[in-house]
């Protein structure tokens, strides 16, 4: 029940996305909800949900952006993978520590673009590609302390339980 509400929440995050956030913009940069989705589901479901969610993830990016086809499925899953494997060595909670991570990812996942665009011939001018470099994954890193936040009872019903 708890990978349906995953999904729910993956597209809820998509939909925001796609219509809220161009009203969340600071500096033009906009946090990006799927990659926190991507975040929270490796961090929280079994691996085999946790990489089918990822791969949903980044299909919706792509569909999403005007990007290069392919690139944030193949980006997020491969995020998914990492960050199931680094959960298990590391203690990645929902508090600061998970925004921290998602700061580099969301940091890593930026270059990755970044390299990738500029390979193919996009020019991006060194202010641009320094403040969606900095910029994003900073309000990428907040919102993902909020939706830890709002997603409580999702993420940890137990600990949200009444023992009367």
């Amino acid at each position: 029940m708890k990978n349906f509400y995953f999904f729910l929440v993956i597209i809820s995050a998509a939909v925001l996305q796609a219509a809220v956030m161009d009203y969340f913009r600071f500096f033009r940069v906009a946090p990006d909800l799927l990659l926190i989705c991507v975040v929270l589901v490796s961090l929280y479901t079994e691996w085999r949900w946790a990489l089918a969610l990822s791969l949903l993830c980044g299909v919706l990016k792509d569909s999403l952006g005007v990007n290069t086809v392919g690139m944030y499925t193949v980006l997020f899953t491969s995020i998914g993978f990492i960050t199931l494997k680094l959960s298990r060595a590391l203690t990645l909670d929902n508090g600061i520590f998970g925004a921290l991570f998602t700061f580099v990812v969301a940091f890593v996942c930026d270059l990755c673009v970044r390299i990738v665009l500029g390979i193919l011939g996009t020019v991006v001018s060194w202010g641009v590609l320094l403040r969606i470099s900095v910029l994003d994954p900073v309000y990428t890193a907040v919102f993902f302390l909020l939706a830890c936040r709002l997603l409580k009872p999702l993420l940890h019903p137990v600990s949200l339980r009444s023992y009367r």
